[in-house]
């Protein structure tokens, strides 16, 4: 319990004060507010139901309803109309406790919603500047299910619900309390019978719901990987024709939830139906205790036999309520535990402070990295991609970098460009040592065209430029650059043309083109290019790589297989054995 409230404190306290917690502040209130106009409400139903079933013994019952009586002599009204104005007086604060009770629920609702739009942002963002390697140790799927799935599951199986447990216990309180008044032993009696009821339901189901909780998560993030590797695959599976296979997988992962889900529905509602035989038994009871045990008039029996349903009617959809939430939370609370392994990461990339007098990356002549060892771990195995070696990267110098596949040359960009580090790896410009969080401003200062160019769903002047707002002469010399703008220029919008999340209205090369043209825009001094010319035809190839290479103020890095290309290039570094061995140097 005390676990459970701290992490609620914990998750609270990520939204914004000036947002969350008097909003937070605001809707205790509310819920305060509501439960006294319940207690008002039901207080005044036993009085009231005393007047109407005794109005000729008034006066013997005066200390009973001394308070109704002495109304009745200030407004000295006749007995009907008087009778008929005190139960419209308890149909207005009947309606307001209504009112306010649903009041309280938006407040509560909307709370939550904007906690999810918050928090969904902020988590979000924290992916985003989380380092490199973040990106290497999750996948997609289970990035897109904490974003998507998770955190709605936090909100409205968790916060939403331990939201609601607080502003039905105010009710249940402020009713019991007022039970008590009237009659201690019958109230104890009942209230116990009631919890005892659904905490020995929850007592054998928590262990389950909460076991269900975290296979649902299972569950999700395997939908939502096959769904994207089978949208993907979409091409390969109409050939070989194997939708059945992706569509069994997909059905049984289907069926495994829907049965998570309906297990979930009914343990939170089963209660219910045992405590309606239980308040419906006692109900009758009852009556009969008051009819034929106790020497008080049918009048007032009658009165406190409403009274007492009127409570009922209150209180027990509360404490279902109560029980339905800590159901949905106990199903849900292992969202909070993917949520905050996720949010807790790592650490983020920070900006690092500037440095007044000296910004290294303004004027060098050369870089160099020494990398004593780097490696990964594969299958819970150290594999060694770097070990003793080191690179020089001139300004101005065009570099290739060749070497077989998989011997290490996307990391070493990766490297170079500051995604990936480790303490084994020394930085230095121009001789100078100098430390990883200096260096990693070399991020400001590339432009990078890789080898399969994503485009998102938007125009081709967003995807180039990455805003809204833009460099129009810019954007035309960039799509030049490229050669897109001939293509681009075809389209009845221009480079206002929306293009798919699978570039489907465009081809590998276009796709390439725009890419290409992205890199240019952003007029960054070094371009790092992981084999940008794979689905370039021939004569387009050869006309970008002699545009590249012809910015002689421009340090370029090319991935290459083409051994045709190599003449064209000063210095050339072949990867091979772990080590980075320069095989030309002009």
């Amino acid at each position: 319990m005390f676990s459970f409230i701290s992490k609620l404190k914990y998750i609270i306290n990520l939204f914004p004060y000036t947002k969350g917690k008097i909003e937070f502040t605001k809707i205790q209130f509310f819920i305060v507010l509501s439960s006294v106009l319940e207690l008002i409400s039901i207080g005044l139903i036993f009085p009231y139901l005393s007047v109407v079933t005794s109005f000729q013994d008034f006066e013997k019952n005066y200390e009973k309803t001394k308070y109704v009586y002495k109304f009745y002599e200030i407004l000295n009204l006749e007995q009907n109309f008087f009778l008929i104005f005190l139960g419209l007086i308890l149909v207005i604060i009947f309606s307001l406790s209504s009112l306010g009770s649903l009041f309280v629920k938006y407040k509560i609702v909307n709370f939550s919603q904007n906690y999810t739009a918050y928090i969904s942002t902020k988590i979000f963002k924290k992916i985003l500047n989380s380092n490199y390697d973040f990106f290497l140790k999750h996948s997609y799927s289970e990035i897109q299910r904490i974003i998507n799935d998770e955190i709605s599951r936090l909100v409205s199986g968790v916060i939403l619900p331990a939201m609601v447990i607080f502003s039905k216990l105010v009710i249940i309180l402020t009713i019991v309390t007022l039970l008590l008044f009237r009659n201690f032993i019958l109230t104890i009696l009942l209230i116990s019978s009631v919890l005892m009821l659904y905490f020995s339901f929850y007592y054998f189901l928590k262990s389950k719901v909460s076991r269900y909780g975290k296979e649902l998560s299972l569950l999700g993030a395997q939908k939502i990987k096959f769904t994207h590797e089978a949208t993907a695959l979409v091409k390969e599976i109409k050939i070989y024709n194997k939708s059945s296979y992706f569509i069994s997988f997909f059905e049984k992962v289907a069926i495994k939830m829907a049965k998570i889900y309906s297990f979930v529905h009914i343990a939170s509602i089963i209660p219910r139906n045992f405590i309606d035989i239980l308040v419906f038994s006692f109900g009758i009871f009852f009556i009969l205790y008051l009819f034929n045990y106790t020497d008080s008039s049918i009048s007032n029996n009658i009165a406190l036999i409403g009274f007492y349903s009127i409570a009922a009617f209150r209180i027990i959809p509360s404490y279902q309520e109560i029980y339905n939430s800590v159901i949905v939370i106990k199903n849900n609370e292992v969202s909070y535990e993917l949520i905050d392994r996720l949010y807790n990461y790592g650490k983020p990339l920070e900006e690092p402070k500037q440095n007044n007098k000296e910004n290294f990356f303004d004027n060098y002549n050369k870089i160099t990295l020494k990398i004593d060892k780097f490696s990964y771990l594969e299958k819970n195995e150290d594999k060694i991609i770097f070990e003793k070696t080191s690179i020089n990267i001139f300004k101005g110098k065009k570099i290739a970098l060749i070497g077989e596949n998989g011997s290490g040359k996307s990391t070493l960009i990766n490297i170079i460009i500051g995604l990936l580090s480790s303490n084994d790896i020394t930085y230095f410009i121009d001789d100078k040592n100098i430390k990883f969080s200096i260096y990693k401003e070399i991020l400001k200062n590339v432009a990078y065209i890789p080898q399969n160019v994503v485009l998102f769903n938007d125009t081709i002047q967003r995807n180039i430029t990455f805003s809204e707002s833009y460099d129009q002469k810019l954007l035309n010399d960039s799509m030049d650059f490229s050669n897109a703008s001939l293509f681009v220029n075809e389209q009845p919008q221009g480079s206002n043309t929306v293009v798919t999340e699978r570039q489907l209205s465009l081809s590998g090369g276009q796709v390439q083109k725009i890419g290409i043209s992205r890199s240019f825009y952003h007029q960054r001094p070094i371009i790092i290019c992981d084999e940008p010319f794979t689905y370039l035809d021939t004569k387009s190839e050869s006309n970008t790589l002699k545009k590249l290479l012809d910015q002689k103020d421009k340090t370029i890095i090319v991935i290459t297989h083409n051994l045709n290309m190599l003449d064209n290039f000063d210095i050339i570094y072949k990867i091979e054995k772990n080590k980075i061995i320069s095989i030309k140097n002009e």
